[in-house]
């Protein structure tokens, strides 16, 4: 049970990094494609081939900014879902932007920063790993 739990975490990385952030001039860009595949709003710039390292205090850090991000996400897909209006569906994709950013800045990181933890965790296991460790159990780890 336990390895399914992180089976559906790891899915549920990959959902919020297809759905996280996007900046100001991102949101201006997707226009009415904010429900596509490229939601996420990240700029043009591929990520640097190899990130720096990520000590153990920034990836508790992003993992409990993650469960943030992951709960304004949520409530993002049911309003969007129960809204029949185009208008009003645009207007909260917007705002649960925007409280997704406040959100990552509130905990002392730039958007920017904060996705590129994300995809270093996607793409290494063992990362991955310990970063659902705490997201699941913040209070078990420590700086």
């Amino acid at each position: 049970m336990k390895h399914l739990v992180k089976l559906v975490s790891a899915g549920t990385l990959t959902i919020a990094m297809s759905t996280f952030i996007a900046t100001p001039s991102s949101i201006a860009q997707t226009g009415d494609q904010s429900a596509g595949p490229n939601a996420a709003g990240y700029s043009a710039e591929s990520p640097p081939a190899t990130s720096p390292a990520i000590d153990d205090a920034t990836l508790k850090q992003a993992a409990q900014t993650f469960a943030k991000v992951k709960q304004i996400t949520q409530r993002e897909k049911t309003a969007v879902n129960d809204s029949q209006n185009e208008a009003a569906k645009q207007k909260i994709v917007q705002q649960a932007q925007a409280e997704k950013v406040s959100v990552v800045k509130a905990a002392g990181m730039e958007p920017q920063r904060y996705d590129q933890i994300l995809q270093t965790v996607q793409a290494d296991s063992n990362l991955q790993q310990k970063f659902f460790s705490f997201v699941d159990h913040p209070e078990n780890s420590t700086n």
